[in-house]
C-alpha cells in the first residue's frame, strides 16, 4: 500500500523487479503515484490463485512492464500511463472501471484467453499498438480510441462493443482472426481510419459512422441486425466477402463492390 505522508503526495519509483505472490494484493492509493522504471517488471506471479493489483491513484509504466499472469487481476480506478513500456496481460483479466483512464503510448497485449474489460477511457496513441491474442476478449462499454494500430491474432478472438460503448478509430484496426467484432444495441463505432475484416465477422446491431475505409476481404463477413451503417462523404465501404442486411435494418449494404458515401 502506498500511503500519503500528511498532506504531501507520495511518489514511489520501482527500480527493481517485483513479483506479487498468490493471494497477494498491492494497492496504489488515491493521490499516490507508482513509477515502473525502464527495464523493470511489476508482475503477478504465474501461480493460482493469482494476486491482484489495484490502481486507485496513478501508475506510470515508464519504459518498464506491468505483467499480469495466471488468474491474476489488475483493476484500474485511477490512471495507468504506458509511457514507452508494456502492459502484458496473460492473466484472467485487466479491468478499467468507470471514470478510470488508460493512456497507451507504448504497447498493450492481451494474450491467450485473457480478458480486458473497459468501462472508462482508453486511448491508443498514434504511434502505439494494442494486440488481442488467441481466444482473448475485449469487452467495451466505455470509450476506446484507437489512433494507432489494433491487431487481433490469427486464431479466434472477440471484440464486444456493448450498450453505450464507443469505439473511435482514426488508426488501423485489423480483425484478422476467425473471431467476431460485435457492435451491440446502443453502441457506436466512429471510423475515420481503416477497418480490415480478413476472415472474421463484423456483427452490427448498433451504429457505424464511417468517414474512413471499411474493407471486407474475401473470407470476411459483415452482417447488419437492425443496426445502422452510415457511410458518410469520403467514407468507403469495400466488400469482397459476404454481407447480410436484415429487412428491419435501416441501411443498405453493397455486395462485392466498393461504395463511397454521399
Amino acid at each position: 500500500m502506498i500511503r500519503s505522508a500528511g498532506e504531501k503526495a507520495s511518489v514511489v519509483s520501482l527500480d527493481r523487479p517485483f513479483e506479487l505472490d498468490p493471494k497477494g494484493s498491492h494497492t496504489v492509493a488515491i493521490g499516490q503515484t507508482l513509477n515502473v522504471l525502464e527495464g523493470v517488471v511489476l508482475s503477478i506471479a504465474n501461480l493460482s490463485p493469482g494476486g491482484s493489483i489495484w490502481v486507485n491513484g496513478t501508475l506510470n509504466i515508464n519504459d518498464g512492464t506491468l505483467h499480469n499472469q495466471a488468474t491474476g487481476l489488475v483493476t484500474n480506478r485511477g490512471t495507468i500511463n504506458i509511457n514507452g513500456g508494456m502492459l502484458n496481460n496473460d492473466g484472467d483479466s485487466v479491468v478499467n472501471r468507470v471514470g478510470a483512464a488508460i493512456n497507451n503510448i507504448g504497447g498493450f497485449i492481451s494474450n491467450t484467453g485473457a480478458w480486458f474489460s473497459n468501462s472508462g477511457t482508453v486511448v491508443n496513441d498514434s504511434a502505439s499498438s494494442f494486440v488481442l491474442g488467441d481466444h482473448a476478449t475485449l469487452n467495451n462499454n466505455g470509450s476506446f480510441t484507437n489512433a494507432g494500430l489494433f491487431n487481433t491474432s490469427s486464431l479466434s478472438s472477440a471484440v464486444l462493443n456493448r450498450d453505450k460503448g464507443i469505439l473511435k478509430k482514426s488508426g488501423t484496426f485489423n480483425l484478422g482472426s476467425l473471431g467476431t467484432f460485435s457492435n451491440l444495441t446502443g453502441s457506436k463505432i466512429t471510423n475515420s481510419g481503416r477497418i480490415n475484416l480478413f476472415d472474421s465477422l463484423l456483427d452490427n446491431r448498433g451504429t457505424v459512422d464511417n468517414t474512413g475505409i471499411i474493407e471486407v476481404f474475401h473470407f470476411g463477413l459483415y452482417q447488419n441486425k437492425a443496426g445502422t451503417l452510415d457511410n458518410r462523404t469520403s467514407g468507403i465501404f469495400t466488400n469482397a466477402g459476404s454481407a447480410t442486411n436484415l429487412d428491419t435494418a435501416p441501411s443498405t449494404i453493397p455486395g462485392r463492390s466498393s461504395t463511397t458515401g454521399a
